[in-house]
């Protein structure tokens, strides 16, 4: 495997609909560039949250009552775990991160390439990214996954999740040479797997059925193309081609070194 040498600080998002290969993305570059460090919006919540700070305890308490979380406390998280990892600096000294309030030119990025990172799951929404930009937090490449519905479909309609650590897993991997491996069978439950680290039963999410899932497509769709204009006005919006995991690494690995190596 080669690896690359990033010449200046990439910031980069993954968006797409679920079911796209984020994840996928985000677990596969960071062993091409080195320099690129992944950060997955659902881990940083989750760790926000045991780890009783206040932002995780805000969040905590709105999950809690069943709330979807406010525009601002995804944003909050997002800046806090930046300043956290050196990717902005503070304008302010002491500066303390608002869960209900994000303020607009609060952090600067940080130029050095050490500083490059690789973010998905956010934003969400268009205002979500204007938020993120407005606070200073400006990138510098968004990558679409522009995989076709039917595909989009077929996978989400297949996966299987293992709650605890959030781990993804899909039926439709049997038979695949590396990924048919991670499918442990479940011997107690007909048609059931298990995770491969805890050895714990798989569940499928009551949200995962075939026309549920159309019609999740059909509202992130929506959602997303606010999403698309906004980094495509900022000429920042790059749309990937490929479809299966690798050609879309191969595909992400060319633009990266084209833009920043």
């Amino acid at each position: 495997m080669t690896t690359h040498t990033l010449r200046r600080a990439a910031r980069i998002l993954l968006i797409g609909p679920p079911g796209s290969g984020k994840g996928t993305q985000l677990h596969s570059l960071p062993p091409l560039f080195p320099a690129l460090s992944p950060l997955s919006t659902g881990d940083v919540l989750r760790a926000e949250i045991r780890a009783h700070t206040p932002l995780g305890r805000f969040a905590a308490s709105l999950i809690n009552k069943g709330n979807i979380l406010p525009d601002t406390t995804i944003t909050a998280v997002i800046l806090a775990e930046a300043l956290k990892r050196g990717w902005v600096v503070p304008k302010e000294k002491d500066l303390v991160v608002d869960p209900e309030h994000v303020k607009a030119g609060m952090v600067r990025v940080s130029e050095g390439v050490e500083h490059s990172f690789l973010l998905d799951g956010f934003p969400r929404t268009a205002e979500q990214a204007r938020m993120l930009h407005q606070a200073g937090l400006e990138v510098n490449l968004v990558l679409l996954l522009d995989i076709p519905r039917e595909i989009l479909v077929r996978r989400l309609s297949g996966r299987l999740v293992h709650p605890p650590s959030g781990r993804v897993y899909n039926t439709n991997w049997v038979g695949h040479p590396v990924k048919g491996a991670w499918l442990r069978k479940d011997p107690e439950r007909e048609g059931g797997y298990l995770d491969v680290e805890t050895g714990e039963p798989l569940v499928r999410r009551d949200d995962d059925d075939v026309e549920t899932v159309k019609k999740r497509l059909e509202g992130h769709e929506k959602r997303e193309r606010d999403i698309r204009d906004f980094y495509e006005d900022m000429g920042v919006l790059w749309r990937l081609k490929g479809v299966e995991g690798r050609e879309v690494t191969r595909e992400i690995e060319e633009v990266v070194c084209e833009k920043f190596c």
